[in-house]
Formats: structure tokens, sequence, C-alpha cells
């Protein structure tokens, strides 16, 4: 009988760790969303928008290009640029959740993109600091590009 209580427990404990996982993963992608919208926006309010590129690394080039005389935008966008990689994975990626003793999650992601494939892994530490990270440079894109159109953040969902 305790077996079963044990292996139930252990059920219980993935469940909510695919809980919060699923919760962090759902709030990078947003932050992410607004890091592009902000992009596209002032894209759009500037005579090279026209007409914006497919692509968001595209669109990133672009407005680089165009803020080369503006050092702290320059600075900003080249800092959300370094995380297209991760974004990727985070927005595309296969993801398996495994837990540790301290029920911990650990993301392993599985992704296919242009170069092939490609795996990452994700524990729960890193990823508090990588969701830190993107919220700042999100933060820092808006403040630069936005401040009239900045949102706040939308920490208060049932996610923790």
């Amino acid at each position: 009988m305790n077996m079963v209580a044990s292996i139930e427990s252990l059920k219980s404990a993935h469940r909510a760790a695919v809980e919060r996982a699923n919760c962090w993963r759902g709030r990078c992608v947003n932050l992410f969303a607004r890091g592009e919208r902000v992009i596209s926006q002032a894209l759009l309010a500037s005579p090279q928008g026209a007409k914006l590129p497919m692509l968001n690394s595209q669109r990133l080039d672009r407005l680089s290009k165009a803020s080369v005389d503006k050092p702290r935008l320059s600075k900003a966008l080249a800092e959300f640029g370094e995380l297209a990689d991760v974004r990727n994975i985070i927005v595309h990626g296969e993801s398996r959740v495994y837990i540790d003793v301290n029920e911990q999650w650990l993301l392993r992601f599985e992704c296919i993109g242009r170069t092939g494939a490609s795996q990452r892994s994700i524990d729960q530490a890193e990823g508090e600091k990588l969701v830190r990270q993107i919220h700042k440079s999100v933060q820092r894109l808006e403040g630069l590009l936005s401040p009239n159109l900045r949102t706040p953040d939308r920490a208060s969902s049932s996610c923790a």
C-alpha cells in the first residue's frame, strides 16, 4: 500500500511541476511577444516601416540599421536579439518536464530549425533568471521605443 501512495505522490508532484513549468514558459512567450510588438510598432511609425518584414529577426535587423545613431537603442536591440536562440526553443521546441528530489522542474526542449535539430535543458533556477533577463530587455525596449504605450507587467495571473 505504501508503494501506491508513493507513486501517487510522485504523480502529483510531477503534475504540479508541469503546471509551474508551463506557466514559466507562457510568461516567456508573452514577454517575447511584447518585445516583438514594440519593435513592429516602432518600424511602422518609421519611414522604413511601410511594409513589415515577415520574420521578427528581419524586423529587428531593419530597426537596428535605422538606429545606428542611437547607442542606447542599438544596445537594447542587440540584447533582445541575443535572446533569439532561447526564444526559438521556448516558443517552437517540444518540451518534456522532469523533477528533482526538491520538486524543482527541468525542461528538456527539442526543436528543429533551419540548421537542424537542437536540444536545450533549462532548470527552474536558470528559468527564473532567464525570465528576469527577458523582462528587463523588453522593458528597456518599451521604454526607449514607446514610453507612452508601455504596458504593465501581467504578473497577476494564477501562475506563481
